[in-house]
Parts: C-alpha cells; structure tokens; sequence
C-alpha cells in the first residue's frame, strides 16, 4: 500500500527502495505528467481498493510465478480458435480448443495422428514434414535452454558431488518380506535404452504392462524380444499391444506393489547390472522414485545365488543363463516365450521354488541390497568418473596447456566438435584450469 501513498506524494510509509529517501528535494515521478504526485481524492479511493485486493493475497502473489508456459498454450490455441473471430460463442469452440491442446502435448505431428484416428491414413511426406518441424522447434527450445544456463552464471566445477535423494524409512521390517520376482524388456542394452515392458509376479498374482518407446528398438533387442514399432505402434511378433505412457505405466507398477502391503525385496535374474539400474533409472525420470522407495525395500539378484546353489551340482557348465537352467530343470515348453518379460518371472519363480535348486528367504537376503545402497553405489561410482575426468583435463593442461585443451575439446567426432570450439568457453575453462593448478 505504500507505492498508492507515495504516488500522492505521502512518503511517509516507504522503504529503502523508495528513491525519495535519497534525495527528497530533487524527487520526480517518472511515471508521472510532470514528475509530480497525484491530488485527485476519488481516484485514490478506487485505487485503494484495487490494491487492497492484491495486498489480501500477497502470500500468494509473492512467489513471483512465470505465466510464461501459461502464454505458450494461449498462444497455441489462438491458432485454431483467434480470439477477434469470437469463436467462443460458437459450437466449434470445444473442438477448437481440444485442437490446440492436442498440437501443445504431442506437436506437429498431432494432425497425423488425428488422421489414424480417423482411419484417414497421413502420406510419408506429411509424416516426414511434420517430424522434420517438430526437430527443429525442439532444437530451438534446446538452444534456449543452453542460452538461460550460459547467463545464469552456471560453469565448470571440479570435484561434483553427485547424489540421488531419496526419501528413506530407517524402520524398515525385514524380518518376514515378500519376494517379489520382476523383469524387464528394454529397445536395446546401450545408455540410451528405453524400458519397453514390466513384468512382476508374487505368489500368483501377476502384473503385465506394455510402455511405448520414444526410439526405435536396436535390432538385436528386437530379434530377442519379439518387440518392434510400426506405424507407431507397438507389436509383440505379429500382435499388436496395448501400450501405455511411461508415466502410467510407472504409476500402475507402483499400484501393484501397493496392493502388496508387506515388506518387499524385487528379484530378477542378473538383477544388479540390468534390471535394477533400468528400473530405478526409468522411475526416477518419472519422478517416482521416493514413491517406489517406501515400498520396496531394496533388490536381489538370482543369478549369483543360482551360481551358489549350482556350482557343484552342474559340474563343467558354464552358462547360467535363466533359459539354460530352464532347460535343465524345468519344462521346456516353458521356454516358447522366453525374452518376454511375462515368461520370464514365471520362470524364474519355478527356478527359484524348484525343489532341487530350493533357494530359500534367507539366501535371498543374504544377497540383498537397499535401495539406499544401490543408489549411494551409483553416486559414488559416478563422482569417481567426474573426478578422473577432471584429472585427464589438469594432466592434459599441464602437459600442453591452452593447445591441449583445444585439441582435447574441439577433436571432430562425426562432423562435429567432442565437446565445443568456442575459443571463450576454451579459454575459460583454462582459466580455471590455471587457478586450480596454482592453488594445489
């Protein structure tokens, strides 16, 4: 309430961001006729109620939110539905809208995706035109993200300390879990891998959920799985699957192990270098990891407790693949779909509870991990990997210096620069480089 006193030219109520304070003799308005304060009484009282309006819900108003991402969908749907055309007294308007909604979720490519809806199958080249704008629209927002982080100050910091918070219960009751079998079926076994598939089975519940991936599958993946897209859609051999978003599927994931209510510990077969990292990878890029957290208690892995269990009994064999035991102990009709993640945890429960084998509770938690651990486990082996490559930058420094550095950065990898050719960026990091060598 103090700028409607001070535009009146009644200081009295201002703070230090009032420049009257500085210097009250000299003092203009800037925003005024003349540089002088208002004196119409009436105005003032319609003015004090405006302001008393927003100064009731300054404790909401005061976080200073971005209405940015609200103008974009504005925008947006100003293409399908202008408002001078007064569309929003017509019956066309739902339509409309729904329109530009649709174009702000999925892009470009939403029109195509309206004509296979309309069984009005899109040509290749439309196909191809719209994918080809959305590219360049998400470039644009890539190159202004870049530009945000560039002036926010943000650079190189030797020495990053990387962890995953999780919220974590220290009272977990490990005296009697459930053992929960699970497995995934992911579009190839590089970094980028998406999860294509969960599968969990406890007891004789099963769960099943199909996801649609952003990228197409490597072809070894695909050959494994019996998994491929076409026409966007998702196939499992010849038969077209009902797949969900990665957020839906992760939350009906979540569900089924809610619907457990024990304590829980997830098993699957070379769990600890696939199956763990993939799963919590993919719900912690949903956002669910703190979720999944309180329910799961942490992971096992069967393939070093079948090894345990087996070394003796199996002689010379190497291999302890889930589908050569399968084939040693069980029924080989079992193996029709194997590589499918439903298949598999049917299998590997029979393996598990096979009476030979007869791997029991406390083998398993022998073989236990946290989910805490695992994921202190992947800070800790990620720090070491920012900590040797911060140490190839000050050797390679130091050896050769600002030339190094060049090379190093600007080293043509496909047609394009390792990292970066830009001389500023270059030549501060050496900055860096040279303080930190000089410190030490």
């Amino acid at each position: 309430m103090s700028i409607l006193t001070g535009l009146y030219d009644d200081h009295s109520a201002c703070d230090d961001w009032c420049k009257y304070k500085l210097d009250p003799e000299n003092y203009k308005h800037k925003i005024l006729p003349g540089g002088k304060g208002l004196t119409n009484i009436i105005i003032q009282d319609k003015l004090k109620a405006i302001f008393h309006s927003f100064a009731n819900v300054a404790d909401k108003l005061s976080p200073c939110a971005s209405s940015q991402a609200n103008d974009s969908l504005n925008n947006t749907i100003a293409t399908t539905a202008p408002e001078h055309l007064h569309y929003g007294g017509s019956s066309s308007n739902d339509f409309r809208v729904c329109a530009g909604i649709i174009h702000k979720n999925l892009g470009n490519i939403s029109i195509d995706v309206i004509n296979k809806k309309m069984d009005s199958s899109p040509t290749k080249f439309s196909i191809k035109y719209r994918l080809k704008k959305d590219e360049v629209a998400s470039r644009r927002k890539l190159k202004h993200r870049r530009s945000n982080l560039k002036n926010s100050g943000c650079g190189l910091d030797i020495g990053i300390d990387f962890v995953d918070i999780i919220t974590m219960n220290p009272k977990v009751d490990l005296s009697s879990p459930v053992v929960v079998y699970f497995d995934l079926e992911t579009t190839g076994l590089d970094a980028s891998k998406e999860v294509v598939q969960i599968a969990a089975k406890y007891s004789e519940v099963e769960f099943n959920i199909y996801i649609k991936p952003e990228r197409e599958f490597s072809s070894q993946a695909s050959k494994f799985t019996g998994l491929h897209l076409k026409d966007n859609n998702l196939f499992y051999k010849c038969n077209l699957l009902i797949s969900h978003s990665k957020l839906d599927a992760a939350k009906s994931f979540l569900q089924f192990l809610e619907s457990i209510n024990n304590t829980i510990i997830l098993i699957a077969h070379n769990c600890f270098k696939f199956d763990c990292p993939a799963l919590l990878d993919f719900l912690r890029n949903e956002g669910l990891l703190n979720e999944f957290s309180k329910l799961v208690a942490g992971f096992a892995d069967s393939l070093p407790l079948l090894k345990l269990k087996l070394k003796n009994k199996l002689g010379a064999k190497v291999s302890y693949r889930q589908e050569v035991l399968a084939e040693e102990f069980l029924d080989s009709h079992l193996l029709s779909n194997a590589h499918n993640a439903a298949n598999d945890v049917d299998v590997l429960q029979k393996l598990i509870e096979h009476n030979p084998i007869d791997i029991k509770v406390k083998d398993i938690m022998e073989n236990f991990k946290s989910v805490h651990e695992i994921m202190m486990e992947k800070a800790e082996k990620i720090k070491c990997n920012e900590i040797q490559k911060s140490l190839q930058l000050l050797l390679c420094f130091e050896s050769n210096g600002l030339k190094g550095i060049r090379i190093l950065l600007a080293q043509d990898v496909g047609g394009k620069p390792r990292i970066t050719k830009s001389q500023k960026i270059i030549d501060t990091l050496c900055n860096k480089l040279k303080h930190i060598l000089s410190d030490s």
